[in-house]
């Protein structure tokens, strides 16, 4: 994964002769972060074949540099606020998923980003109508929903798996929420 990558950061430079993909290539940021969008791991791949020079090294490596060239390409074509936005938030709800059992932080959330706390949450409250700590509580009676209709846990299981503090910290949340109690939930809701 790009996780192991041998470096830090890399600066690629392309010599365009084409004035309309120059200037196209132009709109891309200068810093790009690959971690999400699969740059990273292509090229580690391109820096191993190259590194390992096997038979055909050199054409497989420019097949990899030209796939990279395009994937660029299809990054400079989206407007790069758009693209940023919609990574950023990716990040989150990825981290957020992933850690809904147990406590999830601001700091925790900011950190996935490399923001600020406060810069964190004025950005994510722009972008999403909700504060950090607002979409986690979310995200947590959504999953709670899900497990209840579809689980054979009952709600007390449900709120451990969760990190709720408690029974009744899940059944307010729930209510405040999505307007009713998980039991009343899973009698409007039962799978029949």
């Amino acid at each position: 994964s790009a996780a192991d990558a041998p470096f830090l950061s890399i600066e690629l430079k392309f010599r365009i002769p084409d004035e309309r993909l120059d200037a196209q290539m132009r709109k891309l940021p200068l810093c790009i972060d690959c971690r999400t969008n699969g740059l990273g791991d292509l090229i580690t791949s391109i820096y191993r074949e190259h590194s390992k020079e096997l038979p055909l090294y050199q054409n497989i490596s420019a097949a990899k540099a030209y796939e990279l060239f395009c994937l660029l390409q299809r990054l400079a074509l989206i407007p790069p606020k758009t693209s940023l936005q919609k990574e950023f938030l990716d990040i989150i709800q990825r981290y957020v998923r992933k850690n809904l059992s147990r406590e999830i932080t601001l700091s925790d959330l900011a950190t996935q980003v490399s923001l600020e706390k406060i810069y964190f949450s004025k950005k994510f409250k722009a972008l999403t109508g909700l504060s950090p700590m607002e979409y986690v509580r979310q995200e947590r009676i959504e999953k709670a929903k899900e497990l209840i209709v579809f689980s054979d846990m009952n709600i007390t299981q449900i709120s451990q798996a969760l990190g709720f503090q408690s029974l009744q910290h899940l059944s307010n949340t729930f209510m405040k929420v999505a307007g009713c109690s998980p039991r009343q939930y899973k009698q409007t809701h039962a799978v029949k």
